[in-house]
């Protein structure tokens, strides 16, 4: 049996409404939980870089990057493992994953796996530290990008040494201008790539960032447990995080559509 994924309205409207709050639902009588990673979003985005945006020319920023989300990541989180069927033979999205992606920003789901075929389609990567980047350029017709652990996989079923850290192009803008000290000129706004925060963790503040302009996927559930991360390359860039030095094994990549 195929088991696709959708929430309904009315969760949906719910952590919209409740964003501390979770909700519970089931897919073929496996109970899952959903919640938001990041409250507030947009306000922390606005916070943290208050003084830039003031100096930043408003028809700029509107021109070239929509705004910000006003809760950042989705985590569904299974009970029990449960084989999904998250995208099919063409590489469409199934369910209504995508609606979830353009109002969160990213979804993640947490204890699931793909089937056979699945596991065996895309590559796998392992991205530079701290080099925010897209995977895809507006023209591609897969601009979602998943990131995958395979729990049965004799090297991924195991925690992850790096993780994967993800934001908006918004934030990687802000952050390159507060960098730089200077702003990028008009087309290069949504650049595909930002060497950005590299000071920060110099400083030792990264942690700082971290689950308030930052969602940092650690991919350190237990071994043996699935993971799935689904991204929009066309408002969000990511990177890689090497917390302990080593750069950790490289994670499982598909494009869909």
């Amino acid at each position: 049996m195929e088991h696709i994924f959708s929430l309904e309205a009315k969760q949906i409207k719910f952590l919209h409404e409740n964003s501390e709050e979770t909700t519970q639902g089931a897919l073929n009588s496996t109970g899952y939980q959903a919640k938001i990673v990041i409250k507030n979003f947009r306000g922390n985005v606005h916070k943290h870089y208050q003084t830039i945006i003031q100096n930043c020319q408003d028809s700029v920023l509107k021109k070239k990057i929509p705004p910000d989300f006003q809760h950042f990541g989705l985590l569904i989180e299974f009970e029990d493992p449960l084989e999904l069927y998250i995208y099919d033979r063409e590489k469409n999205i199934l369910g209504n994953v995508k609606d979830l992606i353009h109002q969160f920003g990213i979804v993640i789901f947490n204890n699931v796996y793909m089937n056979e075929r699945q596991r065996k389609e895309g590559h796998t990567n392992r991205f530079p530290h701290l080099h925010f980047h897209r995977d895809r350029n507006m023209a591609q017709s897969t601009v979602y990008s998943l990131f995958c652990r395979n729990p049965f996989d004799p090297i991924q079923k195991k925690p992850r040494l790096s993780s994967t850290l993800f934001t908006t192009s918004m934030v990687a803008y802000l952050q390159s201008f507060k960098e730089n000290g200077e702003p990028l000129k008009d087309e290069n706004i949504i650049a595909p790539h930002y060497d950005i925060f590299k000071q920060t963790e110099a400083n030792k503040t990264m942690d700082s960032v971290f689950n308030s302009i930052i969602l940092e996927h650690t991919w350190t559930a237990p071994e043996g447990t699935g993971e799935l991360t689904i991204m929009d390359n066309r408002r969000l860039v990511h990177a890689s995080y090497y917390r302990h030095i080593e750069k950790g094994y490289r994670i499982g990549v598909r494009y869909l559509k």
